[in-house]
């Protein structure tokens, strides 16, 4: 039992927001401004859409970053550590808030597997050793993540009802276009997952999976009256003061993709005069420099010798131009194509169109909004996931 004669308030929130920034917001509202030693707190949520990294992860290892511009995905970094996940509205989340004393991260999913088991036996759910949530031994359902205080903890965890595996598969891997090198951030492991959904058509409600763990939350510590589960608003200043600054903080470039730990990224071009590779090493998602070099393109190709030596010095000075201008520049859409809008009228190699949008591989389509992507990585060995089933393999838990 949890009870302890101490513990004077146990509630269970659910969000009416389905937004990532707004609930992440009230995450940190709580464990600022609500006294723990004396409540428990469960709080159900989910979001629209979004790509949730961890602490101290890169986004653009982790998720495809063009491709969630392109299908109005979010990305968004959460306090907590732990893997990437994805989230949209056939995905519930669980956040657990106890005294830094009483956290107990098994403990809160075991409640988990306790509700579900008891109304939908077939799930046959289970703890294992990396306190993930797994159906029939096989199937990963939820990954977890904490966060600690000096007097308070945060668990949180997702439960995959019946999310949309198409854009799980398409969003956590990074751009295909793209090569890595030399990351200290924090790396996913990946998992075979299914939804709840597909052994009990009923677990696809978030109301009433929802439901089963907020009354199996209540048994737990023996409520027998005010079993509610309060309907919450965390847009409301009114209400919470202080979130709407937390959210601005969450939702801000330089925190979601800003804190990235150093790493290094190159990828390849081919122009008519050669195939350039660009190498770039990235602190705080700034281009820290960058290299350019040139392999001759083939002879059918190339301009004639005697206006070789003639145009090289033209070609090295536009590259050496264009490091100079991407150096500083932070790994941004907007910002990289301001410092490379000379190009456009850049002389015989770079005159419109630019290379860089008439080329098979468009450098512009290795953005997202605010964030840039001159990088790319093959997909590493222990990334080649994505099955299209209803029991896939993906980066989905943390």
């Amino acid at each position: 039992m949890w009870l302890s004669n101490s513990v004077k308030e146990i509630v269970v929130y659910k969000s009416i927001s389905t937004n990532i920034w707004s609930n992440l917001s009230f995450e940190d509202w709580i464990l600022k401004n609500v006294d723990l030693s004396f409540r428990r707190i469960l709080f159900l949520w989910r979001n629209t859409r979004t790509v949730v990294i961890g602490r101290h992860q890169n986004p653009w290892l982790e998720a495809d970053v063009c491709a969630a511009r392109r299908l109005g995905a979010s990305v968004a970094r959460r306090r907590s550590g732990g893997g990437t996940v994805y989230h949209d509205l056939g995905n519930l989340n669980c956040s657990v808030f106890t005294h830094r004393s009483d956290y107990d991260r098994r403990r809160n999913l075991q409640m988990v597997c306790d509700a579900l088991n008891h109304r939908w036996r077939q799930l046959e759910l289970t703890v294992n050793q990396h306190h993930d949530i797994l159906c029939r031994g096989r199937w990963k359902v939820s990954g977890s993540s904490s966060k600690l205080t000096r007097d308070s903890s945060l668990h949180h965890f997702t439960l995959l009802l019946g999310v949309d595996q198409e854009s799980l598969h398409t969003l956590l891997q990074p751009s295909a276009q793209l090569r890595f090198s030399r990351s200290s951030a924090t790396p996913s492991r990946p998992s075979v997952v299914t939804n709840l959904s597909s052994l009990a058509r009923e677990a696809s409600s978030f109301e009433k999976v929802g439901g089963a763990i907020g009354e199996r939350f209540y048994n737990e510590h023996r409520v027998t009256e005010g079993r509610k589960i309060v309907e919450v608003d965390p847009t409301q200043e009114k209400d919470f003061a202080g979130i709407t600054e937390m959210k601005r903080d969450l939702e801000n470039w330089n925190w979601v993709f800003g804190k990235t730990p150093k790493f290094s990224v190159s990828f390849q071009k081919s122009f008519i005069f050669g195939n350039v590779t660009f190498e770039a090493e990235l602190i705080q998602g700034v281009i820290n420099n960058c290299q350019l070099t040139v392999a001759p393109a083939n002879s059918s190709h190339r301009v004639e010798h005697q206006q070789e030596v003639e145009h090289q010095q033209e070609l090295e000075n536009l590259l050496s131009k264009l490091r100079t201008c991407l150096t500083g520049v932070r790994y941004v859409r907007q910002d990289v194509e301001a410092a490379m809008s000379w190009m456009h009228h850049g002389g015989r190699y770079f005159n419109k169109p630019s290379p860089l949008e008439s080329s098979d591989v468009d450098l512009n389509t290795c953005y997202v909004s605010e964030a840039g992507g001159l990088h790319s990585s093959p997909v590493p060995s222990n990334h080649l996931l994505r099955k299209n089933s209803k029991n896939s393999t993906h980066c989905q838990a943390v």
